[in-house]
């Protein structure tokens, strides 16, 4: 259409063309419009002007005549002034009010106005135009009267009316909506849910409550425990909970009270936590035969499962493996076989997390002496060392023994941790044959020496 250059709507019965219709029309060269019913009112005017620019610069022909009013029949659009189109700007004849409103019942705002063509109402809240169709509460009349249904404490405010035409605009005064409610005690509108919430993360317990006057909404937790205020924020819509930690799982309750009651609601904070180890097991090192216990505990919600392999197998159910309740590995009669790498698996739909750890079972051996104790002689008087020294597993332990007598710790003997032993004041009584015994669960080795006093 852009390169349209005629454009012929003769004998159509036309009485109405809207504004701007030909506007896009750059390449026309020829318009017509006559043998119309064109009704030559303000509405038009736009079209007496385009005319009259067309007559002026000469390149486009165009013809429309005017159908009515009587007075202006036969006449060109293009020859009419801006009086003769008998355009009137919008005058109100009659303005809004203010109105008291109690919650729930409905109200009217009346609004007159005249002018040529009829102008369009326009109603406007508190600066803003009104979105009819956006709240099916409003509604507006053909007379231009606003009528607001169920009337909530949103709807007060001011109330202006605009009255639109092509000759104009004009406003009315400001009337005000004032809106009043009976007492009414707390009840919510929105209540808590419970909540699932991954640690770490942040979430929001809804809660909102009307009531009159308005309520005042505050939080507690269920257990009777404060609120953490560097990470629990209270806001318009409900409580931020922020960076949750498992301390948070639990009951959060939210209280709305005015001066005519209160009323509450309790939701559930379900912490998700994935397993982390409380206690890690540490390795082993047992005699063979004796009972090894690897201490494994774990924490999460929901809470994990302890499970426990050997290079990377399940345990035999037929071997002398428990796992017990707390999580804990016992290995009993610990033998060579049970030798080797366990780990401790804490296992939960959220994730699983392992630890490993060495088993060393040492075998049994009799003890065998590594330095024996050699005849030796000593001075009256002097005091004497005599080394005895042995190994085995357990770790043998060493006594000494004379005459058939064990010897016991007092000011003249004394048997050290290695096994030495200390003779004081040596005496011509202390001469003779002493034995030393190396004996640990397993058995016992014994050798002897003599000792001289001179």
């Amino acid at each position: 259409l852009l390169k349209l250059e005629r454009l012929f709507l003769h004998n159509n019965r036309l009485s109405k063309i809207p504004a701007g219709s030909f506007s896009h029309l750059d390449s026309l060269k020829r318009l017509r419009l006559d043998s119309n019913a064109l009704v030559c009112d303000c509405d038009l005017m736009w079209l007496g002007g385009l005319m009259q620019g067309y007559a002026r610069n000469g390149q486009t022909q165009a013809a429309a005549t005017c159908e009515y009013p009587r007075r202006l029949q036969g006449r060109s659009i293009a020859s009419l002034t801006v009086e003769e189109f008998n355009c009137e700007s919008p005058r109100i004849t009659f303005e809004p009010r203010d109105v008291e409103v109690t919650s729930g019942n409905t109200v009217y705002f009346t609004c007159r106005a005249e002018g040529n063509p009829k102008p369009k109402i326009i109603w406007i809240h508190n600066n803003h135009s009104l979105d009819l169709e956006d709240d099916s509460r409003f509604n507006l009349f053909d007379d231009g009267t606003l009528m607001i249904r169920n009337t909530r404490e949103s709807d007060q405010g001011e109330y202006q009316c605009m009255a639109r035409n092509s000759a104009g605009e004009v406003k009315t005064q400001n009337a005000m909506l004032r809106y009043s409610s009976p007492p009414a005690k707390p009840s919510f509108i929105i209540q808590p849910q419970d909540t699932e919430v991954l640690i770490g993360t942040s979430t929001t317990l809804e809660c909102m409550a009307t009531g009159h006057p308005h309520p005042h909404v505050t939080w507690t937790r269920g257990s009777g425990e404060a609120l953490d205020r560097s990470r629990h924020l209270t806001t318009s819509g409900g409580l931020y909970l922020q960076n949750v930690t498992l301390q948070d799982h639990g009951q959060f309750t939210c209280h709305a009270d005015n001066n005519q009651g209160s009323v509450q609601a309790t939701a559930n904070i379900i912490v998700q936590a994935p397993p982390q180890f409380r206690v890690i097991p540490k390795d082993q090192v047992v005699l063979e035969g004796h009972t090894a216990e690897f201490l494994c505990e774990a924490e999460g919600n929901p809470p994990p499962i302890i499970a426990w392999t050997k290079a990377g197998r399940q345990l035999s159910q037929e071997s002398l493996h428990t796992v017990l309740s707390s999580g804990t590995l016992r290995i009993e009669h610990a033998a060579h076989h049970d030798q080797g790498q366990y780990e401790c698996q804490a296992v939960s739909p959220l994730g699983v997390k392992k630890v490993s750890v060495q088993l060393t079972v040492k075998p049994k051996a009799l003890p065998v002496f590594t330095q024996l104790p050699q005849d030796t002689s000593v001075e009256v008087g002097n005091n004497i060392n005599i080394s005895c020294h042995a190994q085995g597993e357990p770790q043998p332990i060493i006594t000494w023994n004379k005459a058939g007598v064990q010897i016991t710790e007092s000011g003249k003997f004394h048997v050290s941790g290695e096994g030495m032993l200390t003779i004081y004041d040596a005496g011509q009584a202390d001469q003779g044959r002493y034995e030393c015994v190396a004996r640990n669960s397993f058995g016992f080795v014994v050798t002897n020496m003599f000792l001289t006093v001179v």
